[in-house]
C-alpha cells in the first residue's frame, strides 16, 4: 500500500485511499458512540433524580461534542470521498469536539474538577484516534496539542469565578487561593495531565505508522509470502520470504520507497536484468522479479542463510590463510563471469560476500549486491549513473581510480576491492582507516599498504601476501589484470590446506551461533499478489 498515513495532502493509492476512509470512519464510530454512551448515563442520572438537570447546557454541550465525533464516521462511510476531504474530516471533527467539550467544561459546577471531565472525555477520543487512524507521530502530536489549548483555557476561565470563601470549608489550604491563582494553578494541572496524554499517543501512533510503514511496500508481492526483514542497503530493503506453492525459503529485495525516483527506480531494474545473466555457482541466483500493482519494483532471489564475510571476521577473527585463499578464488571465479560479458560489480567488499553451506557442501561463497554494477560500453548505463552525480562504492574497498575518475572504472577496480577483502580476511582489519571518508580515500589515492605480515606482526604467506599487495597496486596496470588470471595465481599460492574437512568441522562448531541470530518466522503472517501484466509489457 503506497500512503503515507496522516499527512494532509499526502498522494493515495485507490488501495491507500479506502483503507484511510474506512479507518477514519472507524475512529469517528469508536469515539462518537463512546461518548454518547457517557451523556446517555448523565442522563438516565437526570431521569432518576427527578429530572432535575436537563436545563444544564453542559449536558447539550455534551450531546455536540458526541455528535461532532461521529461525524466522520457518517461522513466517511458509504461512497469514496477525497483522500484530503477525509483528512480533513478527521482532523476537523476532533477539534470542533474538543471545543465543544471546552464550551460544556464552562457550564459544570467546579466542584466536579471540569478540567478533568474535558480531559477524560477528549482523552478518549483521542487514544481511538492513535489506535485507529494510520498518522504520523508529527501529526498527532500537532492535533493533541491543539486541541489542548481550549481544554486549559475553559479550565482557565472557569475558574475565574472561584469563591475562595466557599472552598476553604472544604480545604483550608486551596481556599487560600485566589481566583487568578486557583485558574492558573488548574489550567497548569489539566494541561499537565493532557500532555501526558498526547505523549502517549504520540508514541502509539509512532509505533503503529513504523510498523504499517513497514509491511504496506511488502504486503503484495507476487506468489511470496513475507516474512523478517533482513537488512537494507543503498537502493533496496531485503526480506526473508517463502513461495507460497513450492515453500522455498526467498530473499525479497524491494526498492527502498523512501529512495524511489526515476533514476533509481532504473537502476534497480537494471540490478535485476543484470544480475539475471549470471549463472556461476558463486554468484546469487535470481527466481523471479516484477512490480507491485502500485508500481515499486522487486525481485526474488535465493536466501542465503550463512554470514557475510564481514560476520565471518566479527565472529572468528582473522581467516587461516588456506581458506582467505578459497574465498577469494571462489569470488574471481564469480566475478569472471560477470567480467567476461562486460559487468563491473563496484561494491565488492566484505558485506556483498556471502559464506554459505549449499547441497551438503561447507564455504560456499556467493557474490550478492549488483546494485552499483557497471555495464561497459553501454549508453544506456552512462546515462544513469551519471545523473546521480555520485561517486559510487564502499570506501575502505574503493580503487584509487574509482575515487578519481569513477566513470572510467573497469574489471580491474574490482579485482582491486577483492585484494582489500583479502587483506581483511587475512587481519581482521581494513587496509587503512581514518576518522573521515576522505582520510580514508586519501590514503587509498597515496598510501602504500603495510603488509599483512607487518601488521600482524607474525608471517603471513609469501605468495598470498604478494598477490594481496599485488591487487591493491595504485596503478591498475601493476595489478592481476583478469578475475581469471587472479583465479589463477591464487589457485597456484603455497598456503596450508583447507580442505572440505576443516570447512565441515567449522560450521558444525558455528552453525548453531550463525542461526540464533536468524529469528524465525511465520510466513503465513502475510499472503502477496502480484500484477503480472505489467512484467511484459
Amino acid at each position: 500500500m503506497t500512503i503515507s498515513p496522516g499527512s494532509t495532502g499526502t498522494a493515495l493509492t485507490e488501495e491507500g485511499r479506502e483503507f484511510l476512509q474506512n479507518r477514519v470512519a472507524r475512529f469517528g464510530l469508536v469515539a462518537g458512540v463512546g461518548s454518547f454512551a457517557f451523556w446517555l448515563f448523565r442522563t438516565v442520572a437526570i431521569v432518576a433524580d427527578g429530572g432535575q438537570g436537563f436545563e444544564d447546557p453542559s449536558l447539550w454541550w455534551h450531546l455536540a461534542g458526541a455528535a461532532l465525533l461521529l461525524a466522520p464516521w457518517v461522513l466517511c462511510r458509504g461512497r469514496p470521498r477525497p483522500g484530503a476531504l477525509v483528512q480533513w474530516v478527521e482532523g476537523g471533527g476532533l477539534v470542533a469536539a474538543s471545543a465543544s467539550y471546552a464550551v460544556m467544561g464552562a457550564y459544570i459546577p467546579l466542584s466536579a474538577s471540569p478540567g478533568l471531565v474535558m480531559v477524560l472525555a477528549l482523552s478518549l477520543a483521542t487514544v481511538a484516534r492513535a489506535v485507529y487512524v494510520p498518522s504520523s507521530a508529527r501529526r498527532t502530536l500537532v492535533l493533541g496539542l491543539i486541541i489542548g489549548v481550549p481544554v486549559a483555557s475553559a479550565t482557565y476561565v472557569a475558574y475565574l469565578d472561584f469563591d475562595p470563601a466557599a472552598w476553604a470549608i472544604v480545604d483550608a489550604q486551596f481556599g487560600t487561593l485566589t481566583p487568578t491563582g486557583a485558574a492558573v494553578s488548574q489550567s497548569v494541572f489539566v494541561a499537565a495531565w493532557w500532555l501526558s496524554i498526547v505523549a502517549v499517543c504520540t508514541l502509539a501512533s509512532s509505533i503503529i505508522f513504523g510498523l504499517r510503514k513497514e509491511v504496506r511496500d511488502v504486503r503484495r508481492l507476487g506468489q511470496y509470502a513475507i516474512g523478517q526483514k533482513l537488512g537494507e542497503g543503498g537502493m533496496g530493503i531485503v526480506y526473508r520470504a517463502s513461495h507460497a506453492m513450492l515453500q522455498r525459503p526467498t530473499a525479497i529485495k524491494l526498492l527502498n520507497p523512501e529512495k524511489v525516483g526515476e533514476h533509481s527506480i532504473a537502476r534497480f531494474e537494471r540490478e535485476v536484468r543484470l544480475t539475471a545473466q549470471l549463472s556461476h555457482p558463486n554468484t546469487v541466483t535470481i527466481f523471479d522479479y516484477g512490480r507491485t500493482p502500485e508500481g515499486l519494483f522487486y525481485y526474488a532471489m535465493e536466501l542465503l542463510d550463512g554470514v557475510s564475510l564481514d560476520e565471518l571476521v566479527k565472529l572468528d577473527g582473522a581467516q587461516p590463510a588456506g581458506r582467505v585463499v578459497s574465498l577469494l578464488r571462489q569470488t574471481a571465479g564469480s566475478l569472471a563471469e560477470a567480467h567476461g560479458i562486460g559487468l563491473i560489480h563496484r561494491d565488492i567488499k566484505p558485506g556483498n560476500i556471502m559464506l554459505c553451506e549449499r547441497g551438503g557442501a561447507p564455504d560456499v561463497v556467493k557474490v550478492v549486491d549488483f546494485g552499483l554494477v557497471k555495464q561497459l560500453d553501454s549508453d544506456e548505463m552512462a546515462t544513469v549513473t551519471r545523473a546521480d552525480n555520485l561517486v559510487t562504492g564502499t570506501p575502505q574497498y574503493m580503487a584509487p581510480e574509482a575515487l578519481i575518475t569513477p566513470d572510467e572504472v573497469d574489471e580491474r577496480s574490482d579485482l582491486y576491492a577483492l585484494g582489500a577483502v583479502g587483506y581483511f580476511l587475512v587481519t581482521g582489519q581494513h587496509v587503512f582507516d581514518g576518522g573521515t571518508m576522505v582520510e580514508v580515500c586519501s590514503h587509498h589515492l597515496h598510501t602504500t599498504p603495510t603488509p599483512p605480515s607487518e601488521r600482524l606482526a607474525r608471517e603471513v604467506p609469501g605468495d598470498l601476501e604478494r598477490l594481496i599487495l599485488a591487487c591493491l597496486a595504485k596503478d591498475p596496470v601493476d595489478r592481476p589484470q583478469t578475475a581469471l588470471d587472479l583465479e589463477e595465481r591464487l589457485t597456484g599460492c603455497d598456503v596450508p590446506a583447507w580442505d572440505a574437512e576443516q570447512a565441515t568441522a567449522w560450521w558444525r562448531e558455528q552453525r548453531r551461533s550463525i542461526h540464533a541470530r536468524r529469528e524465525e518466522t511465520d510466513f503465513s503472517a502475510l499472503t502477496i499478489a502480484v500484477d503480472l501484466a505489467s512484467r511484459w509489457k
